[in-house]
């Protein structure tokens, strides 16, 4: 309700009932002395009230019929309404390679110290790279015989071809021994997810006071690598 406009209305009103001489705002209304003109300005103070009075009816009316604002039941994307969600679980560990004894024959040096041989390394050593590891785990030798004793795992997804022919051993005097291609039993070739194991006999005897060894292949087929040196390899005195 506007109060100014209202307020004009009841003046209005009141002029025309007595007449005139009635204040609004500081200001005296002058006084109406035609029958005719108080009847025309209380029909228009009567007016005025009247309309003043719809204008506010129309307000609360439009304020009643505002939506009110709602809040939207459709779940946020992304967010779980589980308190306890599910763990995505880890991806399986892949399988270690099997061991492969096909085309593999039978030797003693392959599960332990050949008869009569005697152990001149003091550890294994391995090279690792591009999903595949080669080990020497031990030389030994007899007479004038040197055996090296190998494995190797292969999980590069591809067939490795290791001829014996290629493995070389060199010690740190610069010496080189020549492989016996009628001996040994390492089978060549390593299948993609197997370990294979093996001698390689080369043509000795090993030079008196040698302390390490140098033992690799020159020549790999198949892999993204074509040679492995496994140097330091520790000879035992004795």
């Amino acid at each position: 309700m506007n109060e100014t406009i209202l307020t004009l209305g009841v003046v209005f009103v009141a002029t025309a009932i007595v007449g005139g001489g009635v204040s609004l705002m500081n200001n005296k209304m002058p006084v109406v002395d035609s029958p005719r003109r108080q009847v025309l300005l209380g029909g228009f103070g009567l007016l005025i009230i009247v309309l003043d009075y719809a204008l506010l009816g129309n307000v609360k009316n439009s304020v009643a019929t505002l939506p009110s604002p709602s809040v939207s039941s459709t779940p946020v994307i992304g967010l779980s309404s589980s308190p306890n969600p599910t763990p995505t679980p880890l991806p399986s560990a892949t399988p270690a390679p099997s061991i492969s004894s096909s085309s593999l024959p039978v030797s003693p040096s392959e599960s332990g110290v050949a008869t009569g041989n005697r152990v001149v390394s003091a550890g294994p050593r391995s090279w690792q790279s591009h999903g595949f590891t080669l080990t020497v785990d031990r030389v030994e030798a007899q007479g004038n015989s040197i055996y090296v004793v190998l494995r190797a795992a292969n999980t590069t997804g591809n067939s490795l071809l290791m001829a014996k022919g290629y493995l070389f051993l060199v010690d740190d005097m610069g010496k080189s021994y020549v492989v016996d291609g009628s001996a040994g039993t390492w089978p060549d070739t390593v299948p993609p997810g197997t370990t294979v194991a093996g001698t390689v006999a080369l043509k000795g005897p090993l030079t008196a006071g040698t302390k390490t060894l140098s033992a690799g292949f020159s020549q790999i087929y198949g892999a993204e690598f074509e040679n492995i040196t496994i140097p330091g390899i520790v000879v035992s005195p004795g």
